[in-house]
């Protein structure tokens, strides 16, 4: 046989496949696009001339890893179908006297066309749509739009490079399934169902008690600290839980219905029962699949959107004013001093706000805030303490509070203190007032990552006190800060701000070791942040749902085929087309939405568990994460009944020509 024969072979078979090949092909085509989009937006050199764009580039680069991982894991995965459903056809060939090697080349042919066809056509659709996605970067960070159009040759071998390695080891595993099945296997390999399985009541356990662990996790893990870290580990073990649920419980669910008369005994039930009996091995993969792609891309799209529509109060958080000064320690000529600078400037500011205060971080242990480390037992929580004078809070809030000298006001930054008492640095003070909430946007609501307070002392002693006592406390590892804060709206072109800075440096005295803030930095900085993770957000999200999307196809398509003899028998013994079609809705709807459902599920439990992780981004509205969340689901729960009414038309029109 010449070589030109395995070349018009590869390409008649992938022709007569077109139901099975194009969808694969069209994925490929996509996700080489999507990689060489995002790599190609990482190395452009005009992301470095945004203000915050070390942030974004960061984030880029993760997305490129996360990326090239789906784009390994995945391509495998739906290249196992393409293998399944070829079997019979190799087994064919294999039967009529073509070796084994030669099956190879066949199988090399069509990699190579579709490794062609995918790199051509996915780095064209690439470099057209790499301006298109630059340009929404800028227009998100207010950048300035540059001209041209360029092609980075880096990204385009970097690219080819890894979806060259991805096919040579599809194509590797493909030649090893061949070669390790017999002629026979391969023969009928397609249509072989697997046998009834046993209910696996230990593996049923196991997911239970999985699940149970992550969700105990995500319910009752209320320090904004703690959630970040134990986040992964409540994931993972959802991620088992739910295969393992999947796999050993929806076997338990069916034979319960089985066990049913009243339900099972039905021509819709008994068909759609006993065929999803024998395959539900391979039918539990695919359903936990589609349902951890789901809860990933609604928990990545909701929560990024919710940190990027919520960026506002977090730059607020940490930049009260328009122009902010930080001098170390208690300087109580620091508001004359700046006053005179504007003045002498001829700057008219507004909202001017100054107070001193000490921030240092402690432990608390029932209603003791330690600051010795030696004394921190087990199950203390780290916390942020900020002590402001209460004469600075008066004025600030131009209220009239008073206290006695045990006496504080507590403002807790993220969950109510349980009680009416507090020992702080060896002494015991009653708290007057709790408020809820800050009155006034004190800059010291940043730092607050972790959880903690914010303590308003009866006077200067007290603050003092506090502050030598933690001092010796920490020896070497002090980490307080005591300070005089001042901040003002200024009206200023931001050119003219930094200007202002650098004069207001040179005219304050250098051992105030002066820090200054600029809210449109600090904006660039969010929103760097923030809007990268959004973009990539939305990014994956679409990588995710197109995996959803031919995960579905796929499992919708590979049942069709080995259900098509059975309803051809049905068909024959007198079920009608009205009745095999009532027999497919029941059979499809019940497996398919049950993923969504799951999803449904583990977003609800991880509700709380995600308002807190964002609250230690800094974005603690709940009410804009329920909304993000809710439209979120809605809108992908509209998208997943529109694939279920198409994969159905495609499963029925397989089975019931």
């Amino acid at each position: 046989m010449g070589k030109g024969f395995f070349w018009k072979l590869a390409a008649i078979n992938i022709q007569k496949n077109r139901k099975t090949y194009f969808p694969y092909i069209f994925t490929c085509i996509l996700t080489v696009a999507m990689y060489y989009m995002i790599l190609s937006l990482a190395e452009n050199p005009g992301i470095y001339d945004l203000l915050g764009g070390n942030i974004i580039v960061t984030i880029l680069n993760l997305g490129c890893s996360i990326t090239a991982l789906f784009a390994v894991i995945f391509l495998f995965y739906t290249n196992s179908f393409l293998v399944k459903q070829r079997k019979k056809e190799m087994g064919l060939y294999n039967v009529l006297g073509m070796e084994k090697r030669h099956l190879g080349y066949v199988f090399a042919c069509e990699t190579l066309y579709v490794l062609a066809v995918s790199l051509i056509l996915g780095l064209g659709i690439g470099i057209l749509m790499d301006k298109l996605l630059f340009l929404i970067l800028l227009k998100m960070f207010n950048g300035t739009v540059p001209m041209g159009f360029q092609i980075q040759p880096q990204v385009l071998y970097s690219t080819s490079l890894l979806f060259s390695g991805v096919f040579l080891a599809i194509y590797l595993g493909s030649l090893r399934q061949i070669h390790l099945t017999k002629p026979i296997e391969l023969l009928y390999g397609g249509a072989m169902g697997e046998r009834e399985p046993r209910t696996k009541w230990l593996s049923a356990l196991l997911g239970a008690i999985c699940l149970a662990g992550g969700y105990g996790i995500a319910l009752t893990t209320t320090n904004p600290m703690d959630a970040i870290i134990l986040f992964f580990i409540a994931v993972i073990l959802v991620i088992i839980g739910t295969y393992c649920l999947f796999d050993a419980g929806s076997i338990a669910i069916l034979k319960l219905l089985r066990r049913n008369r009243r339900f099972y005994y039905k021509a819709g039930h008994f068909i759609a029962v006993s065929g999803m009996m024998h395959r539900m091995r391979q039918n539990a993969i695919g359903l936990a699949n589609i349902c951890i792609l789901s809860t990933m891309v609604l928990v990545m799209i909701s929560s990024t959107m919710c940190m990027y529509l919520g960026s506002q109060e977090a730059i607020q958080r940490s930049c009260p004013q328009t122009f902010v000064v930080r001098a170390e320690g208690i300087r109580e000529d620091l508001p004359r001093r700046m006053e005179a600078i504007l003045e002498e400037k001829q700057i008219e500011g507004e909202n001017a706000l100054w107070y001193r205060y000490l921030d240092y971080t402690a432990y608390r242990k029932g209603n003791r805030l330690i600051t010795d480390p030696a004394q921190a037992e087990a199950g203390s929580v780290v916390c942020g303490v900020i002590a402001v004078l209460l004469k600075d809070y008066n004025r600030c809030l131009a209220a009239q509070y008073t206290l006695e000298a045990n006496e504080v006001i507590l403002i807790p930054d993220y969950a109510r203190y349980p009680g009416d008492r507090l020992w702080i640095a060896g002494q015991e003070y009653e708290i007057r007032y709790q408020e809820e909430k800050m009155s006034v946007d004190f800059v010291v609501r940043e730092q607050s990552i972790s959880g903690g307070y914010i303590l308003i002392v009866p006077d200067m002693e007290t603050l003092l006190r506090i502050d030598n006592v933690q001092r010796q406390e920490y020896g070497e590892e002090y980490s307080g800060q005591l300070e005089t804060y001042y901040g003002v709206d200024l009206s200023l072109e931001e050119e003219a701000q930094v200007s202002l800075r650098e004069e207001i440096r040179k005219a304050l005295p250098e051992e105030y070791e002066v820090g200054i803030d600029l809210r449109f930095e600090e904006e660039n900085r969010v929103m760097g942040m923030y809007g990268g993770l959004f973009f990539i957000g939305v990014f994956l999200g679409s990588l995710f749902i197109m995996a959803t999307i031919l995960i579905i196809y796929y499992k919708q398509i590979s049942e069709g085929y080995e259900d098509r003899q059975r309803f051809e028998i049905l068909r024959k013994v007198g079920m009608d087309r009205k009745e095999i079609r009532r027999t497919i809705h029941s059979q499809v709807l019940g497996v398919f939405f049950l993923p969504l459902l799951t999803s449904g599920i583990h977003i609800a439990f991880a509700f709380p568990f995600i308002t807190r992780i964002l609250w230690a981004l800094s974005v603690p509205d709940r009410g804009l994460f329920a909304i993000c969340t809710g439209g979120c689901f809605l809108v992908f729960a509209l998208f997943y009944v529109l694939i279920y009414r198409e994969t159905a038309k495609t499963y029925y029109r397989i089975v019931a020509p």
